[in-house]
């Protein structure tokens, strides 16, 4: 039941966003002007990097713009990217309420960009020394499925963060997910 609850929540958040910029747009149309999209099909992501270039686009580029970019962004150490990628999740977070589940929320979020991240190097370092069979497991059809269900699943666990009212509901709803009180 309380997956089926996480993904109801997924595509209801999705549905509440989506829909009022789109009316947006729409009002704005009717008055001449042309307000770019916002949400670009974010749940058919490969990874959580895709992810945050399809989900709620104004403010992931206000993030980027505002935050990231002025922190250093990609430049200097790989730590320093991380940090950068930490710090502003973490505020993206505390951009949403002043709540240390928001913080939380924000801090996986930058916890998984982070390892997207490694990941990607990884699979660089990886196809420049001769060992192509990772980039083409994962470009395979198969592996593009698996990539997305598993980003899909990924960002479903921020939500359980994001929306619980309380860390301690998360945690007793993420321990429940993963059977965990069962071991």
């Amino acid at each position: 039941d309380l997956w089926i609850f996480t993904y109801a929540f997924a595509f209801q958040i999705y549905f509440d966003f989506s829909g009022y910029t789109d009316i947006a747009r729409g009002s704005a149309m009717l008055f001449g002007y042309k307000v770019p999209i916002n949400f670009n099909l974010p749940y058919l992501a490969k990874n959580i990097s895709e992810f945050w270039h399809r989900w709620h686009i104004s403010l992931s580029t206000w993030l980027r713009d505002y935050l990231f970019i002025p922190l250093g962004g990609s430049r200097g150490s790989r730590w320093n990217v991380y940090r950068h990628l930490m710090i502003t999740m973490s505020l993206g977070g505390l951009w949403h309420g002043a709540s240390t589940h928001f913080l939380i929320w924000g801090v996986f979020h930058g916890a998984m960009l982070g390892l997207h991240k490694m990941f990607k190097e990884s699979r660089t370092w990886l196809s420049e020394h001769g060992h192509n069979w990772l980039s083409a497991a994962i470009d395979s059809p198969v592996g593009s499925i698996l990539s997305t269900l598993l980003t899909f699943h990924v960002v479903c666990i921020g939500w359980v963060l994001f929306r619980a009212d309380t860390v301690a509901v998360a945690g007793d709803m993420l321990r429940k997910l993963f059977f965990i009180d069962s071991i």
